[in-house]
């Protein structure tokens, strides 16, 4: 097992990403430390998984300096340390044009989709530096790399968190520690059935047609795929490799 006995923090892991990846780093053989505002989801979380007694669950908002703080000291507490860190908490945020979007709803989205990777990063990274070891992602998406009529405050985000995450993985390149992201195309989710309503109210169908028109394999994403190249990238096979957008768009950004 690849990650055996690993400690592996996984943010925003009630989600269907989330979900997925807590479910494939179990399976080979991590100590899973699970964090979610959403506790309901999270003890559905633990049904779910195989072992899910031998993993720590936390309900916690990965907005909050002090919530953050809390939750990785505790992990150190109960485990010793932090191997890897998957912050994989965002949102889409408004979808209109950008002259609509108040000002609180695009802060909204900036400290659910950066500021969360940032305060994760921020307490984890001295955690890893101590050991000269540690693995940091971050899940941005490829709208990061590109723009999109009526997803601005989901293409500022993610564009500010390639920026990021590029700047700290320079920061702590000499001590051991990687800092990547990997930049997803839309995936099949219930965000996206949301987004297919927002766009088109009286026919979701057109809307679901309108995003994968954009998507050359014309599909969804599936969790799964991201999965393997997220477990690629916090592994040993990955030790070269820092301070890269992975980019899974299935021809997206080809175009």
């Amino acid at each position: 097992m690849e990650f055996q006995d690993k400690v592996v923090m996984i943010t925003g892991a009630a989600g269907v990403l989330g979900t997925a990846l807590s479910k494939r780093f179990q399976k080979e053989g991590a100590l899973l430390v699970l964090i979610d505002k959403d506790k309901e989801k999270l003890d559905q979380l633990a049904k779910q998984l195989p072992n899910g007694s031998d993993s720590i669950f936390i309900p916690a908002d990965c907005r909050d300096d002090e919530q953050v703080k809390l939750y990785v000291d505790k992990t150190v507490d109960l485990l010793g340390t932090i191997d890897v860190l998957i912050n994989c908490v965002g949102i889409y945020g408004p979808i209109t044009q950008a002259s609509d979007i108040s000002s609180h709803y695009m802060m909204d989205v900036y400290e659910t989709n950066v500021v969360t990777s940032f305060l994760n990063y921020k307490y984890a990274v001295p955690v890893m530096q101590k050991r000269r070891s540690g693995c940091i992602l971050f899940v941005s998406a490829v709208f990061g790399l590109r723009g999109l009529p009526f997803f601005s405050a989901y293409s500022t985000v993610s564009h500010a968190l390639l920026g990021f995450m590029k700047s700290a993985a320079l920061d702590c390149v000499t001590s051991g520690v990687r800092v990547n992201a990997v930049v997803p195309a839309p995936m099949k989710s219930t965000m996206m059935e949301e987004v297919e309503e927002i766009l088109y109210p009286d026919n979701p169908i057109r809307g679901r047609e309108q995003i994968l028109g954009l998507l050359p394999m014309g599909r969804y994403l599936e969790a799964d795929e991201v999965t393997e190249s997220v477990l690629f990238l916090a592994s040993d096979r990955a030790r070269y490799i820092t301070g890269t957008s992975h980019i899974i768009d299935g021809g997206m950004t080809a175009k």
